[in-house]
This record gives structure tokens, C-alpha cells and sequence, in this order.
């Protein structure tokens, strides 16, 4: 029953995407993905929420995704076929994290335990790639 009344109390505002690209140059290139990966690709969408802090916390997340972007730069490409229509992550794309700012009108504590909630109150909380389900355009990972 609690799941209902949260749905009402909770807007969330959100900025469009930006792309957070790796800091520096990265190789290009594919990967191979595993055979678990062949089989099963899905996306697992995560909650991290946060109390509401200065604008500047935001640039803080973006510089340092853009960090570690350097370091991981395969989730920065795509996924794509190859000549064997093996699936690959193509790091020549070079279209990066799509990256969106929301802010919630609501105290962290009146949202208590994220588990209980719907999927309409959850679907709030994480942003959707419009272009998700198109394999070759779909970001491997969105930061909001």
C-alpha cells in the first residue's frame, strides 16, 4: 500500500542527455563479448540516490565518470555484429555515457526502502535510453 502514496509525492525533474565522453583518447577497436554475454544480453537497471547537495556535485559525478571512462572505455561504445554476426562492442563509435541531471521534490526519508516500491515509482528514478532497444544505437550504460 505504500507504493501508491509514494507515487504521488514523488517528482522528479530531469535534464536532457549530454554525452560524458572518456577524458582522453581511447583505443578503438572491438571486443569480443563472452558467451554468456552472446546469450543473454539484458539491462539491469540500479538506484544510488542521494541527498540534494550544491549544482556542483553534478559536474563532480561527470568530471569523474569521464575519469574513469579512460580507463573503461568499452562502455562508452556500442554493441554491434560482426562478420560472423557475433555480437561486439564496437569502441570506434565513440558516443559515450548519456548523462542526466534529475532532481526529486520529495525528503530522501519519506522514499524509505527504494525495494518496496512499483515500477512506475522506479521508473522515476532511472532514466531510459529511447534508443535502448535498437542494438546498434543503445548506450551500455546511462548515468542519471
Amino acid at each position: 500500500m505504500e507504493a501508491p502514496a509514494k507515487r504521488n509525492i514523488l517528482k522528479v525533474e530531469r535534464s536532457s542527455p549530454v554525452a560524458v565522453l572518456p577524458e582522453y583518447e581511447t583505443p578503438e577497436g572491438s571486443m569480443f563479448l563472452s558467451s554468456l554475454d552472446q546469450m543473454a544480453p539484458a539491462i539491469v537497471p540500479t538506484v544510488y540516490c542521494f541527498d540534494r547537495s550544491d549544482a556542483k556535485v553534478v559536474d563532480v559525478i561527470k568530471q569523474a565518470l569521464a575519469k574513469v571512462l579512460v580507463h573503461y572505455y568499452p562502455i562508452a561504445g556500442r554493441l554491434a555484429k560482426n562478420s560472423r554476426r557475433k555480437l561486439v562492442v564496437d569502441c570506434q563509435k565513440k558516443l559515450g555515457v548519456p548523462f542526466v541531471e534529475a532532481l526529486a521534490d520529495c525528503d530522501m526519508k519519506i522514499l524509505g526502502n527504494l525495494i518496496i516500491f512499483d515500477s512506475d515509482v522506479l521508473g522515476k528514478l532511472v532514466y531510459r535510453d529511447p534508443m535502448e532497444h535498437v542494438l546498434e544505437v543503445a548506450p551500455l550504460l546511462t548515468a542519471q
